[in-house]
Parts: structure tokens; C-alpha cells; sequence
């Protein structure tokens, strides 16, 4: 497609969408609640978390890039308990297998701009396994990742005195949570530990809902040569009316663990290029990172760990520190991504040491 009718489709999609609901009744709908996490089977351990991440923050995140006062990169809600009074110890407990699930559009970026890719060099440097898993097709089906993932992980070594743990991100979620929830790939499922969801996409988004959704239009149309389509766009799995069915249907491992990391900010600090879909989302709650509600990125019976004060990009993916990417797509995507700063390698340090310690 030629960049200037490219621009031309974009401008269409957003007129087209300027007067349409975001969610309709269908036949599919499954009953739901909303309960403050108190009254939920969500465990709260934001106080505890926030304890080590300014533990972390204040030992060695000056010396990080992007570095934020912990009260500034962690938003605290007025139901978070007292602070932890706690002693903090920066050791690891366990001999760690880390691996990385990426999003939507993942494997379209991942030579140039990795999840978490200097995170993941930095934990390296803490002696820990840390890797994203190849293969994932993030324009496919999260059946089609199930298969992917099951595979993989059917393959991978795995010690006694090893613990095996995945940080999936976006829809890295969704297809963990299909890989977790369909019997046929139980064989792999044992290796696990942990699951911890970071800007998830657990209950859908209204976005995938919205029938002239910009994000779906542009991962029907355009023709990305290192990443085409699979068996779907992968986005129908992000719906409420899917993702809902699906958490109603399919049961997860109990042996497993299972954190959310939640992201969300004020418009003012998300990049130009999600602060339409950031609008259209607050027409139904403006706590949303751009793509997600924040109470739609929680799993069911996870430890909540936090809320980052940040958007669906800022907190996963480190577009602003590429200054020579290729290719006009992501070049135009980076440029947009000029909200792009937080300390990521705080974040996903803090996340591995509170797993680790809880395990």
C-alpha cells in the first residue's frame, strides 16, 4: 500500500468510527461483574510490590534509563493498603527460566523493537535465563499461538531446581490464556510456575469489539511482508464477546501462579499514536492504557502486583531508544510512540524478585 493512501484509509477508518458504539448486545454475551478487588478472587499485594520496586528503584534505577520516583511510576489507588513495613532483600531465591511472550504486531517488530528487550539484557546482567519466545505469530489466532507456544515449551529443559516463569505482554496474554485453558496441550502445561500478565489483555477490549476499529481495519489491510496474516488478523480474539466466553469455558492450571501487571495514564502522557484509541476507550472508562481498560487486564485469581503509570506502549515497548529503525511503517509507529519513557528495567526487575520471593 502507498504511504499516501495509507493516509487516506487511516482518515476514513477514524470518521467512520467518530459516531459508532464501542460495544453492542449480541447473542454471545456471558454474564459479568465489576467488584472492587477487596471483594473479588483477585489477592491485592500492590503495597508489597510497591515496597520492592522503590526498593529497587532507590538501589540502582538512578543509574537505569528513564528513570522515575517510584510514586510517580506506580499510580497508588486510595484502597492500597499501608506501605509494607517488610525488610527488603535483593537476592534471588531461585534458579530462574524467564521466557517473553510478545503481542499483537510482535513479530512484525521484534528485530527492531523487542518487548522489554533492554529489561531483558539488564536481568542478564543479574545472572538470570531471559528470552522471548520465537515464533509467535502476533496476526495470528491465539489458537494458532497455542499451538506455537505448546511446542516450545514441549521442548524445554527444565530442572528441579529450576523455576520456569513468562511475562506475557498484550496479547501475549490472551494466547497464554488459551494455551493454559485447552486440554490437548496439558503435556506442557507442568513445566510451568508462573504467569505474569503485564498490560494484558484478559477480558477483551472494546476496541476489538468496535466493528470500524482502527486496529482492526489496519491488521486486515496492511500488507506487512515479515509478519502476514495467519488464520486470522488475531484480533477477534480480543474481544469482549471471545475473550469473556472463553474465561467462562476454559479452566487454567491451579498449579500455576498468576500475576497482572496493569497499565494506565492520563492523556497527557500517551503517545500521539494511541491517543485516539485512548479517547475512544474513556468513553467507557478513561483509566485505559490506549488499548486496554484497566479492569480488563487483571487475571482471575492473580496477585494484582500493580498499576503502571504508563501507556500500552511506554510499558513494554522501548520505541524511543531505536534511533535507526527501518522501514517506513515503524518508523512512522516510533515517531508517534513520543510517550515512550519509563523504567522498564525497574519494572521488570521488581516483577522477577516479588515472583521469585513468592514462589
Amino acid at each position: 500500500m502507498k504511504p499516501g493512501l495509507a493516509v487516506i484509509v487511516l482518515v476514513s477508518i477514524l470518521l467512520e468510527g467518530c459516531a459508532t458504539p464501542l460495544l453492542e448486545m449480541t447473542d454471545q454475551d456471558t454474564g459479568a461483574v465489576l467488584q472492587p478487588i477487596s471483594r473479588s478472587n483477585i489477592t491485592d499485594v500492590r503495597a508489597k510490590f510497591r515496597q520492592l520496586f522503590c526498593a529497587v528503584n532507590e538501589d540502582h534505577g538512578k543509574e537505569l534509563p528513564d528513570y522515575r520516583d517510584c510514586d510517580d511510576a506506580l499510580h497508588e489507588l486510595a484502597d492500597e493498603d499501608a506501605d509494607a513495613k517488610e525488610p527488603v532483600y535483593l537476592v534471588f531465591r531461585n534458579k530462574l527460566q524467564v521466557y517473553v511472550i510478545p503481542g499483537i504486531f510482535g513479530e512484525c517488530l521484534i528485530d527492531q523493537v523487542s518487548p522489554f528487550s533492554y529489561a531483558i539484557d539488564h536481568m542478564k546482567s543479574h545472572n538470570v535465563q531471559i528470552s522471548v519466545v520465537p515464533g509467535i505469530r502476533g496476526r495470528a489466532s491465539s489458537p494458532h499461538n497455542a499451538k506455537i507456544i505448546h511446542e516450545f515449551f514441549y521442548k524445554v529443559e527444565k530442572s528441579e531446581d529450576e523455576k520456569l516463569l513468562v511475562i506475557a505482554y498484550s496479547k501475549g496474554t490472551t494466547d497464554m490464556l488459551w494455551y493454559l485453558g485447552s486440554n490437548q496441550y496439558a503435556g506442557s502445561h507442568n513445566k510451568f510456575d508462573a504467569l505474569i500478565s503485564v498490560a494484558g489483555v484478559v477480558n477483551g477490549t472494546p476496541l476489538a469489539d468496535d466493528a470500524n476499529s482502527l486496529e482492526k481495519k489496519l491488521a486486515e489491510i496492511f500488507p506487512f511482508g515479515e509478519c502476514p496474516t495467519q488464520d486470522s488478523s488475531g484480533i477477534e480474539d480480543l474481544t469482549r464477546e471471545k475473550q469473556l466466553l472463553r474465561l467462562s469455558n476454559q479452566k487454567t492450571p491451579d498449579h500455576i501462579k498468576y500475576y497482572s501487571v496493569v497499565a494506565y495514564t492520563d492523556e497527557a502522557n500517551v503517545s500521539t499514536m494511541l491517543k485516539d484509541s485512548h479517547r475512544r476507550l474513556s468513553l467507557v472508562d478513561p483509566r485505559n492504557d490506549g488499548q486496554v481498560i484497566y479492569y480488563d487486564s487483571v487475571i482471575p485469581t492473580a496477585k494484582l502486583l500493580g498499576y503502571a503509570n504508563a501507556d500500552h506502549w511506554a510499558v513494554a515497548l522501548p520505541f524511543q531508544r531505536h534511533k535507526r529503525l527501518s522501514g517506513l511503517i515503524i518508523r512512522n509507529i516510533a515517531s508517534g510512540a513520543d510517550k515512550n519513557e519509563y523504567p522498564r528495567e525497574v519494572l521488570v526487575e521488581s516483577i522477577l524478585r516479588y515472583v521469585d520471593m513468592d514462589l
